[in-house]
């Protein structure tokens, strides 16, 4: 090895020339990267969504539910499937396991599902498959500036413009409108007319349907009499309908007459298919999400986007006012920026603290240079993998600064002593590469541990695995290449630059270092209780902190969230969002306001691991979010807003969050099971009582629970009415004159279609303004028709008809066994602490016998994420304890090493403390890091003291003076870590994952394992190395002279 390492530094030239090339493809290499916000990670659920508008609950499992289902269950790794039938429709979740193949399972599902034969009003089943390309990179909201802007124009011919424009940008996928809407006509059947005409509804669609049918199309051929053919291709266009068309389109009448559509229905144009309603600060808007292709560049999309809407005359012109929600190219390129500077900073907070121990310029640049030849290189090799440059790569290549120079530092300090034994000799070689050789074996397991610490999250698999593979990556290839340098480039380096300086000195470290040390070991027993006890409060103290999945960060947002009873209207809906728009209007604090209301039946996600795939909006929920001005105090502002509310409605329930504090995902389930439809429903009401009670949670549903909707069913009793022998057309056909009738029909007008909405009004019953029982009212009425039997007599509908009642409007059922699902929204930062409140109050309610429940939603979520980490932690450890094994003989060697890896857990605690930090996946990653930083530092001291004993020192002395001499090495790197990540700590990036939690976790561990294991590992090598000495005495005692 001393050969090899002498020949890497006699050439010198090579060895630059191959870190310039390096540094050059590193550096096109990250130019060229694929941008991302996060890496690609696919939900494990799929849904699946049908609209059936015209079918109850009951219907709908029956004939909708149900053949789904039959043909689901057979695709291939189906895990189990969740189905929730309810009036309007289904929305079903397909669970797989962790490793599948997300997209061949979704082919799966959608071939199964397009082979149905769904009756007569059920829409086309949509699919629904979540990853992180589902999100949208950009949303724009688009408000009318002009008067000759209205809110018909805007939400129809405008929207379609931008959507247009939109969808011709390179690298957009796809575009979601929500506020979206159709320029059409409104006919609404006069019932008087249509019975003096006897015309039906469906003869007045037949006729619209009929209008122009043909818009003639082609080419006229003729021979011009010089047996040349004349081809002329035409066709008809630029015919509009309008309202004088149909006025006038003429409707088969009785008598074999016809009647205009105006003497039969009300004409007015309107605007349909507006299922969803939003306004920007109070004005009606249209919300737009872009979604882009998964191989477009994030930031080249976005940078487009803008581009071309600057481009249509009606933004350009301001008659159009575009607003900017949200923008991940531009949010993504200020992260990237701020990481960058931040690590910037930590270089040069590294080379400062270099520096300082080595007190020369030459030895701090060949440390300077090994940062970025193996963060450049690393990027190389990301690139070559396919990982893209998003939030955790990069973040975790800024984490590997602070440890990729500790093996260069470690073996530069090593040469740096050979060198100084020689002071006023030449510069021999071999004394430079018995440096490097003396610390191979220290560096390699070292770098090998800490690899291993990080090798478990890419392998396991799961949502760790999907979230953090990249992050694990860079760190793993970052120390590879960090080895690589410390061994063939450093090496080089230094030779070319030391042969030539006078060395100077450096800072005395050894002897002082060494009268601590025997200090120390005069009060080992102290020093190590000390530092058990501490290590015990601070468990106490680990065990109340916050627990909280994925931070937020600095979100200035509020959310409301408004709930009224299921059978409210969306007319009503839109009152309480008004009068919540009116009270945020008049509130000097609130910067800008967006309000949603309505569904338009597609599904919703607010993060890729959603439980189920996400959820469908209810119709009877509306969302307002709430951007407050910096200044302004988030909780106080949401302290006061919730008085505010309390002074509104009591049919509606208000829920008011901090965005910041929950997350995007805050949504918990307590899923009951073990009994019928109905006992589940009245155990639902139940616990959602209970659970409101909890402080932090806010519980859907509640608002519907004191406001029960009753479905009401006429059984025809069949023998009754057969033997009275009235016609039941005649029954059926009285019934629907009750029951408003929609329709819809779209006309063609060339190449245009147009929408239209046919509305025939029911039957009116007068009711009374103070009527204490409406819908008694309205039952007795229909119960009071009368009709002639085949004797002549008279015989009332409530006679021939049975009323039955029913609350159920939603039936759900996993793997077909019924169960009900209670959901809350948790509103404060310890999610933690309400999901123990929700078990407890659980556990104390007594539910039905044989009824069971389980927790899920982000609880499960959370569980799920810890038990991965856990499993990671678990396999880390035995890797590194396999490794420390290998490089030590004996059993007392490996156990000083890892007995101190509880040690880094005080400084991490307490740094959380001190800012005020919760436990969630940053501060996990956090102490695996800190595992592979203390077990490094355990080496470098140990691999000393084992060379010492080597050599023939007595205990104490070896021990003593081999701790000494490594106290620099482990102290800059120390140093290092520290200042690399003293930026990210610090940071007030809102959007920036990992980079505060996890630098105060490092740090605080850091510092706190440093400076413990310095004084314990020496002491507990000492008692364990004479404990085993002492055991093998005794064995060779018992052994036969």
């Amino acid at each position: 090895m001393n050969t090899f390492i002498e020949g890497t530094m006699k050439r010198s030239v090579l060895i630059l020339t191959c870190v310039i090339l390096l540094l050059v493809w590193g550096g096109l290499s990250a130019f060229q990267m694929q941008r991302d916000y996060l890496p690609p990670i696919n939900n494990t659920a799929l849904m699946v969504t049908i609209q059936a508008d015209q079918y109850q609950a009951d219907q709908v499992k029956r004939n909708v539910t149900a053949k789904v289902e039959e043909a689901v269950h057979s695709v291939d790794n189906l895990d189990n499937m969740e189905m929730n039938s309810f009036d309007g429709g289904l929305m079903g979740s397909f669970y797989f396991p962790s490793h599948t193949n997300m997209r061949k399972a979704e082919n799966e599902v959608k071939a199964a599902v397009d082979q149905i034969r769904f009756p007569a009003g059920v829409k086309k089943p949509l699919i629904t498959r979540v990853s992180t390309n589902s999100f949208p990179v950009m949303r724009l909201s688009l408000t009318s500036g002009s008067t000759n802007i209205d809110e018909s124009k805007l939400r129809s011919s405008i929207r379609k413009k931008v959507v247009t424009e939109l969808k011709r940008v390179p690298g957009v996928r796809d575009v979601r409108v929500t506020g979206g809407g159709n320029n059409g006509y409104m006919l609404t059947l006069i019932p008087a007319a249509l019975e003096k005409y006897g015309v039906t509804a469906k003869e007045i669609k037949e006729a619209l349907s009929s209008i122009h049918p043909i818009w003639p199309q082609g080419s006229i051929k003729e021979n011009n009499g010089t047996n040349r053919q004349v081809i002329l291709p035409i066709r008809i266009t630029d015919w509009t309908m309008n309202k004088r068309d149909l006025s006038n389109l003429k409707i088969p009448a009785k008598n074999g007459q016809t009647v205009a559509l105006k003497e039969v229905a009300k004409i007015d144009k309107s605007m349909v298919d507006l299922q969803s309603v939003t306004r920007t600060k109070g004005e009606p808007s249209v919300l737009l999400d872009v979604l882009k292709t998964p191989s477009s560049n994030i930031t080249d999309v976005t940078q487009s986007i803008n581009e071309r809407m600057e481009m249509i005359p009606e933004i350009k012109s301001k008659m159009v006012d575009l607003t900017v929600l949200l923008d991940q190219g531009k949010e993504i390129d200020s992260a990237l920026q701020g990481l960058i500077k931040e690590g910037l900073l930590g270089i040069v907070f590294t080379v400062l603290c270099v520096f300082f121990f080595f007190r020369n310029i030459r030895s701090t640049m060949i440390i300077a240079l090994s940062l970025p030849i193996c963060l450049l290189t690393a990027t190389t090799l990301l690139k070559v993998m396919g990982i893209s440059l998003n939030l955790l790569t990069i973040s975790g290549l800024i984490v590997a600064m602070g440890r990729v120079v500790d093996d260069s530092i470690v073996v530069i300090d090593n040469m740096y002593r050979k060198r100084m034994d020689k002071v006023g000799g030449p510069l021999r070689l071999t004394q430079l590469a018995n440096g490097v050789v003396e610390m191979i074996p220290a560096i390699v397991s070292s770098t090998a541990t800490t690899v291993a610490v990080f090798i478990p999250i890419s392998i396991l698999g799961g949502m760790i695995s999907s979230a953090f593979s990249g992050f694990a990556w860079a760190v793993v290839i970052a120390l590879i290449t960090s080895l690589a340098v410390s061994i063939l480039v450093v090496p080089a380096l230094a030779h070319l630059l030391w042969s030539k300086q006078d060395m100077g000195k450096t800072p005395e470290i050894e002897r002082p270092a060494h009268n601590i040390l025997q200090w120390a070991f005069h009060k080992k027993k102290w020093v190590v209780s000390a530092a058990f006890v501490l290590l015990s409060i601070t468990i106490a103290v680990a065990a109340f902190l916050p627990v909280n999945l994925f931070p937020r960060g600095n979100s200035k947002d509020v959310a409301i969230q408004i709930e009224l009873p299921e059978d409210a209207q969306l007319t009503d809906v839109d009152a309480e969002v008004k009068n919540v728009e009116s009270i945020l209007k008049n509130n000097s604090n609130v910067e800008t306001y967006s309000s949603t209301l309505g569904s338009n039946f597609t599904p919703m996600f607010d993060d890729v691991f959603d439980e189920g795939g996400g959820w469908m909006q209810k119709h009877n929920i509306a969302n307002v979010t709430v951007g407050i001005k910096p200044e302004t105090d988030p909780d106080a502002f949401i302290k006061q807003l919730r008085q505010q509310f309390t002074l509104l409605s009591t049919s509606a329930v208000y829920t008011v969050s901090n965005q910041a504090i929950s997350g995007d995902d805050s949504r918990l389930k307590v899923i009951l099971t073990g009994a019928d439809h109905k006992d589940l429903n009245k155990a639902a009401i139940l616990v959602r009582n209970k659970l409101q009670m909890i402080p932090g949670l806010s519980v859907e549903g509640t608002a519907s629970d004191s406001d029960e909707s009753m479905k009401y069913q006429l059984s025809l009793n069949q023998a009754k009415i057969e033997q009275l022998g009235i016609n039941v057309d005649d029954v059926l056909k009285l019934i629907d004159l009750y029951l408003p009738q929609d329709d819809k029909v779209t006309l063609s007008a060339g190449d245009k279609k147009i929408p239209i909405e046919i509305h025939s009004s029911a039957e009116e019953i007068p009711i009374q303004k103070n009527d204490p029982d409406p819908q008694k009212t309205i039952l007795s009425q229909i119960g009071h028709e009368m009709f002639t039997t085949k004797d002549g007599s008279k015989v009332s509908l409530a006679e021939i008809t049975t009323l039955k009642m029913d609350t159920q409007s939603v039936i759900s059922e996993k793997d077909g066994r019924p169960f009900t699902a209670v959901t809350g929204n948790i509103v404060t930062r310890d999610i933690g602490k309400v999901t123990k409140q929700v078990k407890e109050t659980m556990n104390n309610l007594d539910l039905p016998e044989g009824m069971e429940y389980s927790v899920g939603g982000i609880s499960k979520q959370m569980k799920q994420m810890i038990a991965e980490m856990g499993a990671a932690l678990s396999l880390s450890v035995l890797l590194v304890l396999m490794i420390v094994s290998a490089v030590f003989r004996g059993w007392y060697a490996p156990a000083a090493v890892i007995l101190c890896i509880p040690l880094a857990l005080i400084g991490s605690v307490w740094s959380m403390v001190i800012f005020k930090l919760e436990w969630n996946l940053a501060a996990l990653i956090g102490m695996l890091m800190l595992g592979g930083i203390v077990v490094t530092n355990g080496i470098v001291l140990v691999d000393k003291i084992e060379r010492n004993l080597a050599e023939g020192l007595e205990t104490k002395q070896a021990i003593l003076q081999g701790t000494a001499t490594r106290v620099r090495p482990v102290l800059m790197t120390a140093g290092a870590t520290i200042f690399t990540l003293l930026p990210l700590a610090f940071s007030g990036g809102g959007n920036v994952i990992i980079s505060k939690t996890l630098g105060a976790v490092v740090i605080g561990g850091v510092i706190s394992s440093t400076l413990i294991s310095l004084l314990v590992i020496p002491i507990m090598y000492q008692w364990l190395f004479s404990k085993a000495k002492k055991t093998k005495m005794d064995q060779r005692k018992k052994l036969p002279a």
